[in-house]
């Protein structure tokens, strides 16, 4: 499916919000998403989004049911995925500041580089960071 002139990068922030109805964002996540679709906006996922996201599901939340759904929804071609190569990670380097906050990681900054290689209206995310490499976030967009 090609991604269209109005795409929104997905973060793992939002992606857990938007599986995990027991996280305190799921809320906003739902309200943003149905803003996303009223603006016919192409939701767009790079390829380390899904995999922090299910690690995340996996390791950290001790979610092994929500793993297994967002695997199945990949498999399921369910996403559109925006793959990674050695020019994004080069790009993603160049936006990552190793001495920044903790908060602010490398899976941040290929987000940020896949955002600036497609033009996107904006991230789809609730961190700040972005707006400092000068992107958009979704809910000032929606």
């Amino acid at each position: 499916m090609p991604v269209s002139d109005n795409s929104i990068i997905v973060d793992s922030d939002a992606l857990i919000a938007l599986v995990n109805v027991d996280d305190a964002l799921a809320g906003d996540a739902m309200r943003i998403v149905e803003q996303v679709r009223n603006m016919k906006a192409t939701l767009v996922y790079p390829a380390t989004t899904i995999a922090e996201t299910v690690t995340t599901f996996q390791r950290k939340l001790k979610r092994p049911d929500l793993a297994r759904a967002l695997v199945a929804s990949v498999k399921a071609n369910q996403f559109i995925i925006e793959p990674i190569d050695g020019d994004m990670l080069a790009q993603a380097a160049q936006l990552y500041d190793p001495q920044g906050s903790k908060q602010d990681t490398f899976f941040d900054a290929i987000v940020a580089a896949v955002a600036q290689k497609l033009n996107a209206t904006a991230v789809f995310s609730f961190d700040k960071w972005y707006e400092k490499v000068g992107l958009r976030l979704v809910a000032s967009v929606v």
